[in-house]
């Protein structure tokens, strides 16, 4: 009997699933972070909240990461919280944010008439409303396509902050010394915030840059042990001095420029 197209893509999608439970059932993953239990460090995050409201915009592809900073993030934030998607417009939860007007919503992401946290407070009229931040937790590519996609995000308010140097994230390629992943991103967004009387931690967000350095440190460990098949694979680990940025990067914006918008709308 001949196998339809729809009876192909059904029989493919239950052989992957079938793999992915076997391998579950050997590699048991913590429900918080989705890491392999062995690696897992939630009990040890001290989970703190913010004035703002962090609303993290996940790639789909993201959720699936094992070694993604996303989740670890939402972990150390207690008040934050994961949407997953590409396109938001049918996200009855985020529509509702963005359609507020007794909220103060911006997204966190450079550009030209981005506001800098790192160099001036919010705006008054920006002070006297609950503040919630949208962060896009992806790729650079993904993220750009993210931003491109969600038109109701090119009326947002754009917040951002002075990078401060390469990124701690070095156990992933970054396209650019500036790009920051999402984890580090929220650090220097909340350090900004509290500079300018917006948020009163008294250092509780290090606690974000601690769980980074964990996360980093096992995966360099991880890459130096040789009884690992996988890490073997990939090659051993490279700091961020010695790798070589991709070409592309040289000639293709980073991010979704404003002044391309009016093309979309």
């Amino acid at each position: 009997m001949k196998m339809t197209m729809a009876d192909y893509l059904k029989k493919k999608e239950d052989f992957h699933s079938s793999i992915a439970a076997e391998e579950n059932c050997h590699r048991m993953l913590c429900c918080h972070c989705l890491r392999p239990t062995k690696s897992c460090f939630c009990q040890t995050i001290k989970p703190f909240e913010t004035n703002a409201d962090i609303r993290i915009l996940m790639h789909p592809m993201e959720a699936k990461e094992h070694v993604g900073t996303g989740r670890l993030t939402n972990i150390c934030l207690s008040n934050s919280k994961i949407h997953v998607g590409i396109k938001f417009d049918q996200d009855k939860e985020v529509q509702k944010l963005i359609t507020n007007s007794e909220l103060n919503c911006m997204i966190l992401y450079p550009g030209d008439d981005s506001h800098n946290i790192t160099q001036n407070p919010l705006k008054e009229n920006l002070q006297t409303k609950k503040l919630v931040i949208f962060v896009i937790d992806a790729t650079w590519p993904h993220a750009k396509l993210m931003m491109r996609e969600n038109k109701q995000f090119h009326m947002l308010p754009r917040i951002s902050f002075n990078p401060p140097g390469i990124s701690k994230f070095s156990i992933k390629h970054q396209p650019s010394k500036l790009c920051l992943c999402t984890i580090e991103s929220l650090y220097h967004l909340i350090v900004g915030l509290e500079l300018h009387g917006h948020e009163d931690l008294a250092g509780k967000y290090e606690e974000l840059m601690t769980t980074l350095e964990k996360l980093v440190n096992y995966q360099i460990e991880c890459s130096k042990n040789q009884e690992l098949s996988s890490y073997r694979a990939k090659g051993s680990y490279k700091s961020p001095e010695d790798r070589v940025v991709s070409k592309k990067w040289k000639s293709r914006a980073i991010c979704f420029d404003r002044k391309n918008y009016h093309k979309l709308l």
